[in-house]
């Protein structure tokens, strides 16, 4: 049976992508910019009410694909898992662009689960997700929907993630420099941690906390960036 709150969800995350995907101009350039700070996930949680219909559009194609007679009740219950554990950042579906084999291969390419490993398993996930990206990036009047509704949500939502991420870095900064954390990093983390992924401020500063305490015990890094990733993967390993 397929869960329809995870193939709403997954829909969600699709039209996202898409929204990056169309994005051109001012939009394109805070895209480009969300990293760490404010996640496509954190955006699926913030669409505006006139991109609802689109996004029920796309929950009833992927309902409809995953209902197909030819897919394993295995693989119907996988593949919604497989959408939410593959959504590329923005910087990767700049990338690929409009175009919907790189953008899957992308998101394939980023499935590490065992069970999510099986050939035909990701061939199935690439024909499921292939018609409802097809409807995404190939319709004009959908992606003038995306592009408006996508400034509004990245707009709004980097001005929140901006004032969280000066507080974080407010807050951590005694434990930061009695820790002796490099600055660079430190902004890396609080930037990671200011995004929607991580909760609400308590959740996020509790977080970095731990992530400051887990850099401080690690050498030095030259690549922040991977660094923040470690730091990150470590704490929610040490949490579970």
């Amino acid at each position: 049976m397929v869960l329809i709150d995870k193939v709403t969800h997954g829909a969600n995350l699709l039209v996202c992508v898409a929204g990056v995907a169309t994005a051109t101009g001012l939009v394109a350039g805070a895209g480009a910019g969300i990293g760490g700070l404010l996640s496509l996930r954190e955006i699926s949680r913030r669409l505006p009410p006139q991109i609802q219909p689109l996004a029920d559009e796309i929950a009833s194609r992927l309902q409809k694909e995953l209902t197909a007679n030819h897919l394993p009740d295995a693989h119907r219950t996988l593949i919604p898992q497989m959408i939410e554990m593959s959504v590329p950042d923005a910087n990767e579906v700049m990338a690929a662009g409009k175009r919907v084999e790189p953008l899957i291969d992308t998101m394939i390419g980023k499935l590490t689960d065992p069970s999510h490993q099986p050939a035909l398993l990701q061939d199935n996930f690439r024909a499921v997700l292939r018609g409802p990206l097809e409807t995404l990036l190939d319709d004009p009047a959908y992606a003038d929907q995306l592009s408006a509704a996508f400034q509004t949500v990245v707009m709004h939502g980097l001005a929140e993630a901006n004032r969280k991420l000066d507080l974080l870095l407010e807050r951590s900064e005694a434990t930061a420099r009695k820790l002796g954390v490099n600055e660079g990093l430190v902004i890396g983390l609080a930037r990671r941690y200011a995004g929607g992924d991580h909760g609400d401020f308590d959740s996020a500063y509790r977080g970095l906390e731990r992530a400051l305490e887990v850099a401080a015990e690690r050498p030095q890094a030259s690549n922040i960036s991977a660094e923040v990733d470690a730091i990150v993967a470590e704490v929610d390993r040490l949490t579970r």
